[in-house]
């Protein structure tokens, strides 16, 4: 039985007969087009051929770096992989393109091996002599050259099912350690929290290398047995409207993304292409990753209502990394809900309830006393979907995990996530992060509050696309506020105008004259590989002056 499994192995043979004939995955290689399909029975046969492969060249346990394109490929060798009971650590091939950064993750990883897709392998073992790696890269279908024999690897629940390289929206990606016990409880988590089951159809664009895109838009299907549709994340950034019309051409029940996704689809589809979709078929449309703003999904459903979007297919959610992925949910079909925080002078959309065998507390920073109902501070939970910590980083470990004394009065070991919140009748919500939050003359400003009243002053700024920052010298301490401009109104930007508009309306509403305001191509501002600005790496090249800001005059085209 699939409830019985300790380990993922033993999933994936399970449901290799029960669902050796369903079209397990679709890919939407060119974003609209079905170029390729695989059954379930046809991934298995291949994830074996690899296995058995991986296991001729590497010896147990080792680490095996995957650089391909988000496709069937990726998702043949990640599970070829843990069926070799070695441990699979993907990542993008952009990865190759940034020396310093691919280099921070391969002496992490310390992986054996390397596999890309046949067309990246010139590229990746020049990037690696670059760099001095000292491991072996091999094209998938230069490995499986050879004979095989796969072996079962006797995997136990403790064994370390894969490596989760964080986003890096506030640090340098670390690799976050997810055992097969970690994997299965949180797979189950996700399947009652979303209601899932074998007869949905899933559609993701999302990034296939860590959280959503891997484990939501990949491992959890495989466990369920729900089909997926899958499409390259860059045809989604080119034409949101992609992937709406794959839900409407698929009959997708479930599909989702963080906040930007939904307030791209907005601005970019216009009320007469919402009217021509039909978008009746989806239940459960999830969203988390990044701080979820009521206006974006009020917008979202007053846009597509026309689609046949009803407010209760809104699924908030909130999930990290080292909780390998959610850790908190809603009831699915009761819509969001949103409170407004009379301190915080904001309205906060509820990321729901927690996971089974989860606590959660919400502690005072630096004291780690209990908050009271509704009082913002740090957010700590333990679970068995909490991670083994990261990968040969003990210090860090210590930092961030440590051991309490449960309700019940067991021993339990708890996460520090860094998100700030606050809890209101048994329900999250999240306010933002705890080394993002700016202090400026001793007050505390949510960097999410400030950018969202930016996004709201004028036409000309691009939704999303705003981030603020606090500096400090020996003589002075402020904000700092980047905006990128939307293309279609560049034309019309006149510097001057504009951000002197912006200094007013935060000194109005916040008391702030900001010390700096930018303005970026659409588009510029630095994010992580799943959307989330990554405000702290903005800051550090401002502060090294290599922004290049948009210029004053600019044609329309």
């Amino acid at each position: 039985m699939l409830s019985e499994a300790t380990d993922f192995i033993s999933v994936i043979e399970i449901n290799a007969a029960r669902y050796a004939d369903v079209p397990m995955f679709r890919l939407l290689a060119r974003g609209e087009d079905v170029t390729d399909t695989l059954t379930y029975g046809d991934l298995h046969e291949r994830a074996l051929r690899v296995a058995g492969a991986v296991q001729e060249a590497t010896p147990p346990d080792a680490r095996v770096l995957l650089a391909f394109q988000p496709g069937l490929e990726l998702a043949v060798a990640f599970v070829g992989v843990m069926l070799a009971g070695r441990v699979p650590v993907a990542v993008t091939p952009l990865l190759f393109r940034d020396p310093a950064r691919l280099r921070a993750i391969s002496a992490n990883a310390g992986p054996a091996l390397l596999l890309c897709g046949d067309g990246l392998l010139d590229g990746v073992r020049a990037a690696l002599e670059g760099i001095g790696a000292g491991y072996r890269a091999e094209s998938l279908s230069g490995i499986l050259q050879g004979g095989w024999d796969w072996r079962h690897p006797g995997r136990r629940s403790e064994s370390v099912a894969f490596l989760q390289y964080t986003s890096g929206s506030t640090a340098s990606p670390k690799g976050v350690v997810v055992t097969h016990a970690n994997l299965l409880h949180n797979l189950r988590q996700i399947e009652a929290k979303f209601g899932v089951t074998s007869s949905d159809v899933s559609v993701s664009w999302l990034p296939p290398y860590h959280d959503m895109g891997l484990i939501g838009g990949i491992l959890e299907p495989l466990y369920v047995g729900l089909q997926t549709v899958l499409m390259p994340p860059q045809y989604f950034i080119q034409k949101p409207l992609r992937w709406l019309r794959a839900v409407e051409r698929f009959c997708g029940t479930a599909t989702g993304g963080p906040n930007f996704a939904l307030q791209m689809c907005v601005d970019s589809i216009g009320a007469e292409e919402a009217e021509r979709l039909s978008l009746r078929s989806l239940r459960l449309l999830f969203t988390g990753s990044e701080r979820i703003r009521p206006a974006t999904l009020e917008a979202f459903e007053q846009r597509f209502r026309a689609s046949g979007l009803c407010k209760e297919v809104f699924y908030p959610c909130y999930g990290l990394a080292e909780s390998t992925l959610i850790s908190t949910g809603g009831v699915a079909g009761k819509g969001y809900r949103l409170h407004y925080h009379s301190g915080l002078r904001s309205s906060y959309v509820s990321c729901g309830t927690s996971i089974a065998s989860q606590e959660m507390r919400v502690v005072r920073p630096g004291t780690g006393e209990l908050c009271g109902e509704e009082e913002v501070g740090e957010i700590l939970i333990g679970s068995p979907s909490v991670t083994g910590g990261y990968h040969g980083d003990k210090a860090r470990d210590a930092e961030l995990f440590h051991s309490a004394v449960g309700a019940d009065g067991s021993p339990r070991r708890l996460l520090r996530t860094g998100d700030l919140g606050f809890l209101q009748d048994g329900e999250l919500f999240v306010t933002g992060r705890l080394k993002e939050v700016l202090i400026i003359r001793g007050k505390t400003h949510y960097p999410q509050d400030l950018e969202e009243a930016v996004e709201a002053l004028d036409d000309r700024i691009n939704r999303g696309g705003v981030a603020c920052f606090a500096v400090e010298n020996e003589s002075t301490e402020g904000l700092v506020v980047y905006c990128e401009l939307r293309r279609r109104r560049r034309k019309e930007f006149v510097r001057a105008e504009l951000a002197a508009a912006i200094a007013a309306m935060l000194g109005r509403l916040h008391g702030l004259a900001p010390l700096h305001v930018g303005f970026l191509d659409e588009r510029a501002l630095p994010r992580t590989t799943s959307g989330k600005l990554m405000r702290l790496k903005l800051r550090e090249e401002h502060l090294a002056g290599t922004l290049v800001e948009a210029a004053e005059t600019l044609s329309s085209s």
